[in-house]
């Protein structure tokens, strides 16, 4: 044999040499001990009949040296070891700990080097049949398992380690402003999965790899890629390159709790600046016709409605005075047009401690159903307060906003519930939906406990926050100029889509209300209420 035709057999030695060591690092100075063994054998002018039996042979005999010299083990001398035959490489002796520390390695890497090299170093498949099989070259094949063996080597010590994460989970709240998509997104694939939270943190502050992730939530790549897939076509995650990022504003739970106190100091200085207009608002909404046709408890959730969406416009209209209120709700997947926010806490996190629970809200939801149950539209507008005892998206059939249009229509109605196509399994939870307030039972019948606005009532009801609004942004804008100066929330250098109202978020969210409880602490609203008071109204467009 030549010494030239020894480059062919280095690949099948690398592969032993990664069986026995454990990690690439070790492997590759094997695998080099072992071929300049080979060479000086052969420059010697001896001979090599059985290439492979004696190329193992040689790197188990260096293989065992090195364990002896690292173990300090007694050393047995073995004459013409290089003329002994090779082991079966079946009955390769792999070190526990060091080959569980590499495929705990592998097991981190992206998928684009993880498959190359299961395929190549441990399924024994050589170059081109992986490339052939990839559909890429061989070149491509060879520069990923390069890659790949560099990474592993590196041991991820370049990487920045977020392994709290990996080991004390954190909660994110993602809210919206819009409307979710049909299957409830973005929520579906956030709530109660604590993966997907953890991963959206970790991608907040920079664009990072899909390996990075993995080492940094302490889960191989291979099981949260198609979860960070998802998170991407859903549009709560942007790829960049071979990275992704975080798509929307995370506020922690130090930010929240932070802003509390200036907020509620504000309103309490200043409460008539804020009330007054709302009074108004108020005095108007009960001289409108269809408020009197209502029931005293649908009066008082209408109320309740009124008050958070004029709140709402009229402070974020204030805002917009301050900073650019341009608000441009995107295209989502599954028909939704939203703009995503998140608030991030210790799993174990007490919100009554911070007084965050007390203020927590979630701006309005609009879900629209056209020609449906013989209505031109059905349209449900939900404002979430912790007000409410009960939150009916937590039934045991997570009941959605479509649906629950659909199921009031049909109980006000008194329409056959099988005969309209919509699951029954949804009217089992109409007991639940009573302790929400959203439905009321007498003599076991249930009724549509919260108001029913025609289209035309509806846009007389917008037509007085309207008015309301117009009178109340004057009122409080020199207030609330002075209140946000310099508490615009810093961003991430590459996340340049958020609106700068999401950037004030933390100091404005819990204005809304701190205005409501001061109003209830001066007897001006619900007095006397003990039942739930959801603030919610059903539009049917005939």
């Amino acid at each position: 044999m030549k010494p030239s035709e020894l480059e062919r057999y280095v690949d099948f030695v690398l592969k032993m040499a990664v069986k026995k060591c454990g990690n690439f690092y070790e492997a590759q100075e094997l695998c080099q001990e072992t071929m300049l063994t080979a060479l000086q054998y052969i420059s010697n002018g001896k001979e090599i009949n059985n290439i492979r039996p004696w190329l193992s042979a040689v790197l188990n005999r260096k293989f065992y040296d090195t364990l002896r010299k690292k173990y300090k083990l007694p050393t047995v001398n073995i004459e013409n070891a290089c003329e002994i035959a090779a082991e079966d490489e079946a009955d390769t002796v792999l070190l526990c700990e060091e080959s569980a520390g590499l495929r705990k390695q592998i097991a981190f890497l992206a998928h684009i080097y993880r498959e190359v090299i299961v395929r190549h170093y441990f399924n024994g498949e050589n170059v081109e049949s992986i490339a052939k099989s990839l559909k890429i070259p061989a070149g491509t094949v060879k520069s990923r398992l390069s890659g790949g063996r560099t990474q592993i080597k590196k041991g991820f010590d370049e990487m920045e380690n977020y392994s709290k994460n990996s080991y004390e989970p954190q909660v994110l709240y993602v809210s919206i402003s819009g409307t979710p998509g049909l299957n409830n997104e973005p929520y579906c694939f956030t709530d109660n999965n604590l993966i997907a939270q953890n991963l959206l943190i970790l991608a907040y502050n920079k664009p990072v790899t899909e390996t990075e992730l993995a080492k940094a939530i302490g889960i191989p790549a291979a099981y949260i890629e198609a979860i960070i897939g998802t998170l991407v076509r859903m549009e709560l995650m942007k790829r960049i390159g071979n990275k992704v990022y975080t798509d929307f504003i995370i506020y922690s739970h130090k930010d929240t709790e932070h802003g509390i106190e200036p907020q509620v100091r504000l309103i309490n200085n200043n409460f008539d600046a804020f009330w007054k207009p709302l009074q108004t608002g108020l005095n108007k909404l009960r001289n409108a016709s269809f408020y009197a046709r209502l029931s005293v408890r649908k009066q008082q959730k209408l109320e309740y409605y009124f008050l958070m969406h004029t709140l709402s416009q009229g402070i974020f209209g204030a805002g917009g005075k301050v900073y650019d209120r341009k608000h441009d709700f995107p295209e989502r997947p599954n028909g939704g047009k939203w703009i995503g926010s998140g608030h991030s806490y210790p799993q174990n996190h007490c919100h009554d401690s911070d007084g965050s629970k007390q203020y927590n809200w979630s701006g309005e939801r609009t879900n629209e159903i056209d020609n449906t149950l013989g209505t031109k539209k059905l349209t449900l507008k939900v404002f979430d307060t912790p007000l409410e005892k009960h939150r009916y998206f937590h039934t045991p059939s997570n009941t959605k906003d479509d649906v629950l249009a659909q199921m009031l229509y049909i109980i006000n109605e008194e329409n056959d519930p099988s005969a309209t196509g919509i699951d029954l399994l949804y009217f089992k939870n109409i007991p639940y939906f009573a302790e929400c307030g959203i439905l009321h039972i007498e003599n076991g019948k249930p009724s549509v406990d919260i108001p029913i606005l025609t289209k035309e009532e509806y846009n007389e009801l917008r037509q007085i926050t309207k008015e309301v609004t117009a009178e109340f942004i004057p009122s409080i804008h020199n207030l609330l100029s002075t209140h946000l100066k310099g508490a615009k929330a810093k961003l991430p250098s590459h996340l340049t889509g958020v609106p700068e109202q999401k950037q004030y978020l933390h100091a404005m969210g819990c204005l809304h209300m701190a205005v409501i409880y001061r109003a209830i602490e001066e007897n001006l609203i619900f007095t006397g209420i003990k039942h739930p008071c959801p603030p919610m109204v059903l539009i049917v467009d005939k």
